[in-house]
């Protein structure tokens, strides 16, 4: 991901509403949880995470790409100099926001985090990339022993939209040749499955809509964005 950092936001960057309902689910769990940070797996430029830091939640972002973390620290830079202007327009008591921490990190390596420490193991288009067995084994060990959350989350495209036809073809074309592409549903669901197993409770990815969006979208900004 290091050549698209600079353009990712651009390509495949979600809409600064859509930050700002994931961020607040991340305040509702946590208020369901005796406290902890938040730990975002594939934090890559924030699209998602400068949100929860945002609000003042405790939050640690790891992502093997520098330049993707580098977009990411910008927008926290940003976000400072906002809060110390008086123009942020978060509701929320900038005196005790929590400390934020990005880190180069490969999350199929051991996670260099606490063990207990995590109210929220967030995983954003990113968990069809990692090993599953240690993704479990490795959530489990952070997650605070009374209440903790491993959230999945997933951008669910109509099925007729042009990134979803385009998706379907170049699957098709992978396959032609031999190779078998990585799904992000297909992951999402066996980890919840693998998560369960362990004897936690899982819902079904699908049962939590936290917004709804649309956008306008080009082929050819697709097909330039994979042959990146």
């Amino acid at each position: 991901f290091d050549q698209q950092a600079a353009d990712f936001d651009e390509r495949a960057g979600l809409p600064v509403v859509v930050a700002q309902a994931v961020g607040q689910e991340f305040v509702r769990l946590i208020a369901l949880t005796d406290g902890g940070c938040i730990v975002d797996i594939g934090a890559g430029t924030g699209d998602l995470g400068h949100a929860a830091i945002g609000l003042g939640l405790a939050y640690i972002g790891l992502d093997m790409s520098l330049p993707m973390l580098r977009v990411f620290g910008a927008k926290i830079a940003r976000l400072s100099t906002e809060r110390t202007d008086g123009r942020s327009s978060d509701h929320v008591d900038h005196a005790a926001a929590k400390p934020s921490l990005l880190a180069v990190a490969d999350a199929d390596a051991p996670w260099p985090l606490q063990a207990d420490s995590a109210a929220i193991v967030f995983f954003s288009r990113a968990v069809h990339l990692l090993d599953q067995e240690h993704i479990v084994q490795q959530s489990l060990r952070v997650a605070r022993p009374d209440t903790a959350f491993l959230v999945i989350g997933r951008v669910r495209r109509s099925a007729d939209s042009v990134r979803s036809m385009l998706r379907r073809e170049m699957q098709h074309q992978l396959r032609r040749h031999g190779i078998v592409g990585r799904k992000g549903e297909e992951a999402s669901r066996s980890l919840a499955i693998a998560i369960r197993e362990q004897g936690c409770l899982a819902q079904e990815p699908e049962q939590l809509v936290v917004a709804h969006w649309t956008v306008e979208e080009q082929a050819s900004v697709s097909l330039a964005g994979w042959r990146s």
